[in-house]
Formats: C-alpha cells, sequence, structure tokens
C-alpha cells in the first residue's frame, strides 16, 4: 500500500473520480469526461475519505482492509456451518490466492464487494434458518451495498432464490407466499439504497444504469460509437454480432476459469455428487458458486477478478471436501491427502511471504524515501514522463483530448479520454478534419495527447486526426516522452 498507485483501473476512475471531486471541492457531472463515473461509487466515496484525510495510501488501506474482512466472513460461514478445521482451511485458501494477493494494496474495489456478497448470504441463511426480520433487513442492507460498490454486486440478489429453495428441499411447510409478504419491506429497503446512483445517473444522462441497455434508455453522453465499444468489452473483444462466435468466446472464458481454479472448481462437483445428501449447506454454496460464475461469465468481460466472490464460497466448499477427505482415518489415502494439503498450506504461505518480500525488495527505495515518487513512477509508468511535462508546464484548466492514454490520475488538469465519453469519441467518428477541430475548439480543447503504440494496437483505421498532413496543418507538438505525444492546437487552426 505504500507504494505509489500502478494499476490501471485505479488511475483511470477509482482514483481519478474522488480526485476530481477534491479539486472542485464538490461532487458534480464527469459523464462528459470519465466514463465510468456513471458506475456506482460507494467504495470511491471511501477512498475520498482516505484521500481527504492522508492520500491515496488510505484509499488502497481500506481496500487492503476489506480483503482481511473478507476471509473473516469466509471463517465465520466455515465456522458456523461446517467446523473449526472447514474454516481455517476456507480463510487460508481464500487469502493466499494468487488474485486476492495480487489486489491487496491496491486501490481497487473488488475485494470490497467480495466482503459484501458473503456477508449479504450470511445474513439470509440466518434468516432462513432464524426467520428473525432483522437479518433480512441486514440481507438487504448488504445487497444494497453490493449494487452500490459495482453493477455486478446485483448478483447478490441470487442468494435469495437459491436459499428458498434450500429452505423447501429441508423443511416443507416453508410458505412461498410468506416470504414474499415478508420481503416486501426488505426490497423497498434496499432499492432506497441503491436509489441514489440510478436517479444520479438518470439525471446526468437519462439512463438510470448507464451505460447498460442504452437501446432501450438511450439517453445523453453516450452514442452508437461508444455502444459498440461497450458491447465488444463486454464480449471479450468480440466486435461481431455473430451469436457464434460470441459463446465460442464465453465458453473459451468459462474454461479458462476452470483452468485458473484448479482445487476449488472439482471440489464443487465433488460436493455435488457425494454430499449432496449429508450436508445440505455444502451443496446450497455450490449452487451458489456455480449460479455466479455462469451468470459473471454471461454479464462481464474477460477478467478473472470478477469472480472473485465465487472463489471465496468455493474456497469453503473446497475446504469442506479436504476435511471430509482427511476425515477418513482408516484409509491410508487419507493420510497422503492431509501431507498434500499441509504442503498446500506451506507453499500457499511460503508464496505469500516470498510475494511480499519481493515486492518490497524490488521497491524499497520508494517505501524508504530513497527515491523519489517521481522517479519512481518515472521507471515504472511510460505514461508519467508526459504526466510530469504536463503537470508543469500546463495550467490546471487545460483541457487534453487521450487517445488511448486512458491513466489519468497524475495529470492535474482535465484529461478527457477520447474512446470513453461522447465529448472525443467525436475524434474517432468522423471522417472531417474541420469537424473535428471545431469541436475541438467548441469544447475549449487546447492539447491532444497520443499513446501512439496502443492507439495503433487497438485501432485498425486510425482516425483523421492522426494522418501526417493534419497533424502539420493543425498541431504542433510539444512534447513527447515514449509512447506518448503531446500536440497544441495551433492558433490559426
Amino acid at each position: 500500500s505504500y507504494i505509489p498507485a500502478l494499476q490501471s483501473d485505479a488511475l483511470q476512475y477509482h482514483l481519478l473520480i474522488p480526485k476530481y471531486y477534491l479539486s472542485e471541492g464538490r461532487i458534480f457531472d464527469l459523464t462528459g469526461i470519465v466514463r465510468y463515473s456513471v458506475f456506482p461509487q460507494l467504495m470511491e466515496m471511501q477512498f475520498l475519505i482516505g484521500m481527504l484525510l492522508k492520500s491515496d495510501i488510505v484509499a488502497r488501506l481500506i481496500h487492503t482492509g476489506f480483503g482481511i474482512f473478507a476471509a473473516l466472513t469466509v471463517f465465520a460461514i466455515g465456522r458456523k456451518y461446517f467446523n473449526y478445521k472447514v474454516a481455517t482451511l476456507g480463510m487460508l485458501i481464500f487469502y493466499l490466492s494468487p488474485v486476492v494477493r495480487h489486489l491487496s494494496g491496491t486501490a481497487m474495489i473488488d475485494l470490497c464487494l467480495t466482503f459484501y456478497f458473503l456477508i449479504s448470504g450470511y445474513t439470509l441463511i440466518r434468516w432462513i434458518e432464524k426467520q428473525d426480520k432483522k437479518w433480512l433487513i441486514l440481507y438487504a442492507i448488504f445487497c444494497g451495498c453490493s449494487f452500490s460498490i459495482k453493477y455486478t454486486g446485483v448478483l447478490a440478489l441470487m442468494w435469495l432464490p437459491l436459499g428458498i429453495i434450500f429452505r423447501e428441499l429441508i423443511n416443507k411447510e416453508f410458505k412461498l407466499k410468506g416470504i414474499i409478504v415478508k420481503f416486501i419491506f426488505p426490497a423497498l429497503l434496499y432499492i432506497l439504497i441503491i436509489s441514489p446512483w440510478l436517479i444520479r445517473n438518470y439525471i446526468y444522462t437519462g439512463n438510470p444504469v448507464s451505460p447498460f441497455f442504452y437501446n432501450i434508455f438511450s439517453g445523453s453522453n453516450w452514442n452508437s460509437y461508444l455502444e459498440s465499444n461497450w458491447k465488444s468489452h463486454l464480449a471479450g473483444g468480440i466486435r461481431s454480432s455473430g451469436i457464434k462466435e460470441y459463446i465460442s468466446r464465453k465458453l473459451d472464458f468459462l474454461i479458462k476459469i476452470f483452468e485458473h481454479t484448479p482445487l476449488n472448481i472439482p471440489a464443487l462437483f465433488i460436493v455435488f455428487l457425494k454430499c449432496r445428501k449429508e450436508n445440505p449447506k455444502a451443496v446450497f454454496l455450490f449452487f451458489t458458486a456455480i449460479f455466479y460464475i455462469i451468470a459473471g461469465v454471461i454479464m462481464t468481460p474477460r477478467i478473472y477478478r470478477f469472480f472473485l466472490p465465487a472463489l471465496a464460497v468455493t474456497s469453503i466448499v473446497s475446504a469442506y471436501v479436504f476435511y471430509k477427505i482427511m476425515d477418513l482415518n482408516a484409509s491410508r489415502y487419507s493420510k497422503i491427502f492431509r501431507i498434500i494439503v499441509l504442503l498446500f498450506i506451506i507453499i500457499g504461505v511460503t508464496n505469500r511471504v516470498y510475494e511480499t518480500l519481493a515486492s518490497t525488495g524490488k521497491n524499497w527505495q520508494v517505501i524508504t524515501g530513497l527515491t523519489t515518487k517521481d522517479d519512481f513512477l518515472m521507471k515504472k509508468l511510460d505514461c508519467y514522463g508526459i504526466a510530469e511535462y504536463i503537470n508543469i508546464n500546463l495550467k490546471s484548466n487545460d483541457r487534453i483530448l487521450s487517445l488511448n492514454e486512458t491513466r489519468g490520475y497524475y495529470y492535474n488538469c482535465t484529461f478527457i479520454v477520447s474512446h470513453e465519453v461522447v465529448s472525443g469519441s467525436v475524434a474517432h467518428t468522423s471522417r472531417d478534419i474541420n469537424e473535428i477541430m471545431n469541436f475541438l475548439n467548441e469544447g475549449k480543447i487546447k492539447y491532444v495527447l497520443i499513446n501512439k503504440s496502443e492507439y495503433f494496437q487497438a485501432h485498425q483505421r486510425p482516425t483523421i486526426l492522426l494522418e501526417d498532413k493534419n497533424l502539420d496543418k493543425y498541431f504542433e507538438l510539444v512534447a513527447t516522452r515514449g509512447k506518448c505525444f503531446l500536440y497544441k492546437i495551433k492558433i490559426n487552426a
């Protein structure tokens, strides 16, 4: 956490959005500058508090803390519904996983989402057991918090129907009609908690769940070009609308998820086949993880950390399977498996310690203050050199149109990412250079920043703006650092 932020998403919006709010001293509409500002911002608001108190170091410590809370919740569920050994092993499987190690100490939001997903499941199970309304209210609150962190947090609602089915299987007297009546108030509470984000988006864009369902709600600060980019992103980079290609890519992604969790996924099916009658709670967790993975594959792009809540659930399931195998005292295979599990724990702990020490070793100079933050970032971020030039030579109110350089946190100016907002997409879509120049002048945009390496990898047909004759005629190259080129619009352009 004491190393300067380097993660792309953190620099694009998790830290950039609260930075804009702090610089202005207010919360305002950023949809014309940062596309991701339409996402729910509960975690960014916590980052804002941390940055207000100290710096983004506090923001990253907050996220690290949620990772610890998530691990403790895994332990609590395992301890409550299985035993101490399952709880301890499940917590270790989860917290020692590479994705958790990678996210700890960053200004991301996935560990926080995982915590609220787990705690919402725990409260829902407690309500099913006790029929105490307070647990249902807590479930609604935590589900609302999940959605308020990230749109995929809506999947926390899946605990309810799965929980109802689970209860029906073990208690035939469970009345569905009574459940619906009891759930009316918590449902209203859930809507109340998520409503600020929906109302905000409707006011800013006309679409309460922007950028989703553009074909239904339409709305401002969005267009068909951005919609096409967004659908391609969700489909894993597929720009074709062919259903066969879409299904093929999603199935490939599903297989790779299984490959990335070699211990957990087989454990799920072992539980389903062997324990469906012996321990219904394990089967309930099995279905929860499977539904989350399937829904996540359909809803999200090819990013494995999006499945961290499912990993947390499968960690408990895996621990239960390991425990059942080790509990077969009469079997010699049990002793062998105990050794395997022990080796897994030793290797996991050793790897976690090694990775921490290795990271500290590589970055000890900046941690101890022997290397300045600027020197460190200059080595680690290819965009930081141009950011430093901009911060020294440009005014804070200068507006920059950025082509494929999205990491705006270290830029002390208004940073408009061209392919993410309407106020920049014309630079890609228009084939009329005069239209582009008029748009830049009307938007009071004085500079254009281009990461040429990233741009030409992402675009088969470059914008007319980048044609040499137009760059020479309308722009003056004022700085270049590595892959990044900064142009200033000529006064007579």
